[in-house]
């Protein structure tokens, strides 16, 4: 009997990004358009069922999933909201109390939610799709860490918060929509809200009062409100948040599928080769060190949870062969290890609940090799886990190469990377550029085997490819607009750049004399 093809859950992850969001909308854009198709019914050979983003990332996730449950077209989509709509110029206009404003967002994302027939196409996913989307919070939240050598604990503060959602296939315009306030739009334009051009989003967190207490929150404010700035301040890969989210999805959904993570990130800050940032006689200059520490910061934290996601795989082999060993024992030697594991599963099921837990529930049917096999999860900190694959879309999958064969760096591919991001605001070619390079990594990512390598059938893989290169043509724009620097922008675009400034200006001078919370 023929072997059943390999099936895939992907989980999505999507980095702040600022306009570098066009590049994030033409990656998701291919995905989805390949994928989609393949989608349909109860149990499909592929599906994406978790998205975690932050800041540009969320919002770019949750059109992500809309258009995969409900069946709209992700490259017009993708496309009004990164490259058509999204200019200095309707970024300047409205409120007042910040450089940028983000009612235009606010109208361009309640259009896009909308189910237009102009949008449809002919597929679309029945399974729903899990959202992480990532906030900073600026009032901090409390609580303390429960030691199992102190009586006291310590006391920490995180600035890190999270709402997760499911959106379904069929969900209406006011389910993403209401309640005002405290809506999952609200919430992923919350999380948008970078501080060098929005204003910070206050939140109604009165229904989610006791998730924060049982997270053992001390100092949810009476107000039951929280303001909020982008979640890519305090995490801007948040691959982190994305395998704990699904951790919970397979824990509670036991599948033989193949769990595979990616990552769509827009400008990885990698290392360099020679002596650039090396030479003593060459010093960076106080500018480029700024540019370049902005960089490290975004990045760092991606390879962190890179780290940690190997780090558990690791685990999670070692577990398994622990449990072939001990399946390898007689009874008696079996009974003998799990009568002196007793003590251990005691103290974990006690320390469980001492920090905030659940114990694990006391199964009088359960066999020896379950207690051992729940044991070592629990110590191992696998318990629910499974091996997860991982694979990364950037500008870096094109490999573009100058005439010399050198690798051409990340940002002289990248139109929108100048302005702390913010580059691409100004110019729709330069966003134009951006979607292109997006739509090319993914073609580029899914021609070298982004998915048969983790065990998609290549006629399968084939299909999707396919699709995806028929649903756009992308054009190499990234070869002319890569280049564009500040000079570029101060000579195309001379009273944009004026009006911005003007605006940061007087918001400036405004904020000076006004009084801040402490």
């Amino acid at each position: 009997m023929a072997a059943s093809p390999t099936k895939l859950r992907l989980a999505l992850t999507i980095s702040g990004a600022v306009a570098l969001g066009a590049y994030e909308g033409g990656a998701l854009a291919a995905l989805l358009a390949g994928i989609g198709p393949l989608a349909g019914g109860d149990d499909p050979v592929i599906r994406i069922d978790a998205i975690g983003g932050a800041s540009a990332g969320s919002i770019t996730g949750l059109l992500a999933a809309r258009c995969l449950t409900q069946g709209i077209d992700p490259v017009k989509v993708m496309r009004a909201a990164w490259v058509e709509r999204d200019s200095i110029q309707s970024l300047l206009a409205g409120l007042q109390d910040a450089p940028l404003s983000p009612e235009k967002l606010h109208e361009m994302a309640l259009d896009l939610l909308e189910d237009v027939p102009a949008r449809q196409v002919e597929w679309h996913q029945d399974l729903p799709v899990r959202l992480s989307i990532l906030l900073a919070c600026l009032r901090g939240l409390d609580y303390k860490i429960q030691s199992a050598v102190s009586s006291t604990g310590v006391d920490a503060t995180t600035f890190v918060d999270e709402t997760t959602a499911t959106v379904e296939r069929g969900w209406k315009l006011t389910q993403f929509t209401e309640p005002a306030g405290a809506s999952l739009l609200d919430t992923v334009l919350a999380s948008a809200a970078n501080a060098l051009g929005f204003p910070p989003v206050v939140l109604d967190r009165a229904a989610l009062a006791s998730d924060y207490a049982a997270k053992g929150i001390t100092n949810f404010p009476p107000s039951q409100h929280l303001w909020y700035t982008d979640g890519g301040t305090v995490d801007n890969e948040p691959l982190g948040h994305t395998l704990d989210l699904v951790a919970d999805l397979d824990g509670a959904d036991a599948t033989d599928a193949v769990r595979l993570h990616v990552l769509v990130h827009p400008h990885p800050a990698a290392g360099v080769q020679g002596d650039a940032w090396a030479s003593p006689a060459n010093p960076p200059t106080w500018l480029a060190t700024l540019v370049r520490a902005d960089h490290l910061q975004r990045t760092q934290s991606l390879y962190d949870d890179l780290r940690r996601a190997e780090k558990t795989n690791s685990r999670v082999r070692w577990a398994e062969t622990l449990k072939v060993a001990f399946g390898s024992l007689d009874a008696d030697g079996q009974g003998a290890l799990a009568r002196a594991l007793t003590p251990v599963d005691d103290q974990i099921r006690a320390d469980r609940v001492a920090f905030g837990g659940a114990a694990d529930p006391t199964d009088p049917n359960e066999t020896t090799e379950e207690v051992f096999a729940r044991i070592v999860d629990r110590i191992a900190n696998v318990h629910g886990k499974r091996e997860v694959h991982l694979e990364v879309i950037s500008p870096l999958v094109l490999d573009e190469r100058d005439a010399d064969g050198n690798r051409i760096p990340v940002g002289r591919l990248l139109a929108g990377e100048i302005l702390g991001h913010f580059g691409g605001f100004f110019d729709q070619a330069m966003r134009e550029s951006d979607f292109d390079l997006g739509y090319q990594s993914t073609l580029d990512w899914l021609t070298a085997g982004g998915l048969t390598l983790h065990g998609l059938d290549a006629t399968k893989n084939g299909e999707v490819l396919a699709a995806a290169a028929a649903a756009h043509t992308p054009e190499p724009r990234w070869q002319k607009e890569g280049d564009t620097d500040l000079a570029d922008i101060a000579l195309h675009h001379p009273f944009a750049l004026a009006g911005l400034m003007a605006q940061v200006a007087r918001v400036a001078g405004q904020d000076a004399v006004r009084r801040h919370p402490q």
